[in-house]
């Protein structure tokens, strides 16, 4: 009788598995995810190369696993089964306290972070430049008491400590809002379905940040900080895959003073008068509303008519800073080099431009191999 039913359960089990097969390869395939905000595997064209390489049967199970029927469903269940064991963390992200959910470090290696510090000095020895690092610690440093416990490593802590060493005696100025953010961590300053700032802990970043420069930072009262949506849901949630967590509040700060915006997406041929994009409030990666998400190069015009211009070096973390500190310059060229294939300086040159800014999240600078583009074209 055991037999028997063993036999009957492989039967239906690889009945279930051929159906579900099946359905992935004849299904329409989805080609974007806006839960985990990633282009999708799509279907591999089999070639005699890839078949005798294994290379083909790969391809198709990656092709299976990413449009696996219900895939959202099974990875939230999985998720939720992973919490009530007792685990810390799914799929690289802690479940924190006060319904946090911040994301593991991918490696404590400084080396990628030492490599793009020596192009910025290399920039440096040019004599051309005004330069300036500004590098914003995540969740996982700030709101480290949060974290389950034992599991915290200062590895953001030693790369601020690597930017000091490194730039000591340049004329290269690191900022370091650590000591800020940590005296808000009580505060709304970072979204707990995200890996970004919030609009406040942009705030705090763009008043360290203009002290720094040598600007005279406006205060909260000089705007009007406006809600946008409560439904948020970011990439950590996506990773994460909780149910029940409780979605973030996307916020802007609209100057009361007398300013006005003409953005530029160079690439695209796009034009705005806003910093803000709202078509992607009625979408998931609602975040990307700060200046349309990431592009190669977007330029910024101010009606601030005193001659400053900016070049910023960026990842995402600058997208909701940035809307803040423009209002000090004349323009800001907004370079993100994971796009931009071009020689930066040339750019800088051409452009008329002096003062540059290297702004992103101590975690991405860990792992970004980009930032070396600064001094790759320099001979």
């Amino acid at each position: 009788m055991e037999r028997q039913i063993k036999k009957w359960f492989s039967i239906v089990f690889y009945v279930v598995l051929v159906v579900v097969m099946a359905v992935c390869l004849l299904k329409p395939a989805t080609y974007f995810s806006e839960n985990e905000n990633r282009v999708l595997a799509q279907m591999p064209q089999a070639s005699v190369g890839s078949v005798l390489s294994g290379d083909f049967t790969k391809e198709i199970e990656e092709y299976t696993t990413d449009q696996f029927p219900m895939r959202d469903s099974i990875v939230g269940v999985k998720a939720h089964l992973e919490q009530l064991s007792g685990k810390q963390e799914n799929n690289g992200v802690y479940f924190a306290k006060e319904d946090y959910l911040i994301e593991k470090p991918s490696t404590t290696s400084l080396q990628t972070a030492k490599a793009s510090m020596d192009s910025v000095k290399k920039v440096d020895t040019l004599g051309k430049y005004n330069i300036s690092l500004l590098l914003v610690p995540t969740a996982y440093e700030i709101l480290r008491d949060y974290l389950p416990a034992h599991v915290y490593e200062p590895v953001q802590e030693q790369v601020a400590q690597l930017a000091e060493d490194t730039f000591a005696g340049t004329d290269v100025t690191v900022v370091d809002p650590t000591e800020e953010l940590a005296a808000h961590k009580g505060d709304y300053i970072y979204f707990r379905t995200d890996h970004h700032q919030t609009a406040y802990g942009s705030f705090l970043v763009y008043q360290t940040l203009c002290e720094q420069l040598g600007l005279t930072p406006y205060s909260e009262d000089d705007f009007i900080k406006e809600d946008l949506s409560d439904a948020f849901y970011g990439t950590t949630w996506s990773k994460a895959a909780l149910f029940n967590a409780k979605p973030d509040t996307i916020s802007v700060y609209r100057p009361k003073f007398d300013i006005s915006y003409s953005v530029n997406y160079v690439y695209e041929g796009k034009q705005s008068d806003s910093p803000y994009e709202m078509s992607w409030l009625e979408k998931k990666d609602k975040y990307s509303v700060f200046f349309d998400g990431n592009h190669p190069v977007v330029t910024a015009e101010t009606s601030n008519k005193n001659g400053k211009s900016l070049a910023v070096f960026k990842d995402s973390y600058a997208n909701s800073i940035l809307p803040l500190l423009m209002n000090h310059y004349e323009s800001v060229h907004i370079i993100d080099l994971r796009y931009f294939t071009a020689d930066p300086l040339a750019y800088l040159d051409a452009n008329g431009i002096s003062d540059m800014l290297v702004l992103y999240n101590t975690a991405n600078f860990m792992t970004d191999t980009n930032v070396v583009k600064l001094g790759a074209f320099i001979k």
